[in-house]
């Protein structure tokens, strides 16, 4: 009789890892045309600061057009895979905040008409419709880590990880772009001090970003990523960004052919993140789906069976905690024990910690951009300045105001 339970309920998590998977697996399917969406949207906010500092360039009106109409068309086909999506999710019962980042993205995608008007009349400043353009980002990137935080597998959720920061890191890229375009071809003393310290501190979140990219990436992955470090800008790059830093500290004058070169080598770096952000997402397609194969190899589950009715006077319990799937509450619970539980569980408490610790960041933030008015970066500067000035990792410095204001 404990056999036959046992039987069923290894079945029963056998079925409740394949829809896990299958979920994984579909969403990628809207995962690969939103990164398409965000890299239309980051191209179109570079352009767009060019225009906003030199709004007598007709060439700089024509890129923004264009950036605008394949905008459109790749809008088209991301909105059909949203449907094919939602159809395929039917079967699936996901935790609510799936739902809602990505109801919250396409909110923040109807505001865009607004904003183009806004950058059509001149009636905004550069610095203003790139905080725009990139809240518009954010919320496509939270969408992506909410997937990522439903990854109940070790090696999903260190790919999901490796995808999410990768995405991340070419987002602070763009900002830099942006945000380095305005700096050269700008010549007002009260802005220049702020963007150099905005300049800065993408630099450095995208050094973070990387570096998480690295913790979770396989050894292909890590090989793909140092080679975009031979690529022919790279050896360019720090010596504009010196550049633009000397050309803020001095007020020297604007120079758009310099904002323009800058923004013509920003983009080519940009460009050349593609291909492994596509494989990223190819490789979590793959892994899910031979997952899924195994999975649906149901004469899989009659060794384990044998295994447990063996030494099911004392493993019974141990083996549960193996199974792959555990809560979230179960992980924190055995976060002591992880050596103990073995390779795999002990990769996925890292990882979904990693997925906690980012969580109260954000929430943080929140608190910080409703108390204090803070913009998104500003909160996230005050956090990195206060954690640098107190010692503290910045996830702790964020779990301590949450505490302070009843929002933990």
């Amino acid at each position: 009789m404990m056999l036959a339970h046992i039987q069923t309920l290894i079945a029963k998590a056998q079925a409740s890892q394949h829809l896990a998977l299958s979920f994984l697996f579909s969403s990628m399917d809207i995962v690969r045309p939103l990164r398409k969406l965000v890299h239309d949207l980051q191209l179109e906010r570079g352009s767009t600061s060019l225009l906003l500092i030199n709004h007598h360039a007709d060439r700089y009106a024509t890129k923004v057009n264009s950036y605008r109409a394949q905008f459109l068309a790749d809008e088209a086909q991301f909105l059909t895979a949203v449907n094919q999506w939602q159809l395929k999710m039917e079967q699936h019962a996901l935790p609510s905040g799936v739902y809602v980042r990505l109801a919250h993205f396409l909110e923040r995608l109807n505001h865009l008409q607004s904003l183009r008007e806004q950058i059509d009349t001149q009636t905004i400043q550069a610095d203003q419709a790139i905080e725009a353009f990139s809240q518009i980002i954010s919320a496509a990137l939270s969408f992506v880590f909410e997937l990522a935080e439903q990854a109940l597998d070790a090696e999903i959720a260190r790919a999901m990880l490796a995808l999410f920061n990768f995405m991340q890191a070419k987002e602070l890229a763009g900002q830099e772009r942006a945000l380095g375009v305005v700096a050269l071809g700008l010549s007002e003393p009260n802005k220049l001090a702020t963007l150099t310290d905005a300049i800065k501190a993408r630099v450095d979140q995208q050094q973070q970003a990387f570096q998480l990219v690295r913790s979770f990436a396989t050894a292909r992955q890590l090989d793909q990523l140092e080679q975009l470090k031979t690529r022919p800008y790279r050896a360019d790059l720090d010596n504009w960004r010196k550049r633009i830093a000397q050309h803020c500290a001095s007020n020297t004058p604007a120079s758009l052919p310099l904002a323009e070169g800058w923004f013509d080598l920003m983009t080519e770096r940009i460009d050349g993140f593609q291909a492994l952000e596509d494989d990223l997402i190819s490789y979590l397609q793959i892994i899910s789906a031979k997952k899924m194969a195994v999975e649906d190899d149901r004469s899989l589950a009659e060794p384990i069976v044998e295994e447990i009715d063996s030494q099911i006077k004392t493993q019974v319990d141990e083996k549960v905690m193996r199974m792959k799937g555990v809560s979230h509450l179960l992980l924190a619970q055995l976060h002591d024990q992880a050596m103990q539980l073995g390779t795999i569980e002990a990769e996925l408490i890292v990882a979904k910690q990693t997925l906690l610790d980012r969580r109260f960041i954000e929430r943080a933030k929140a608190v910080l951009m409703v108390e204090h008015k803070y913009s998104e970066q500003q909160a996230h500067q005050f956090l990195r300045d206060q954690a640098m000035k107190t010692g503290m990792k910045m996830v702790d410095l964020a779990k301590r105001l949450l505490k302070q204001t009843e929002k933990f």
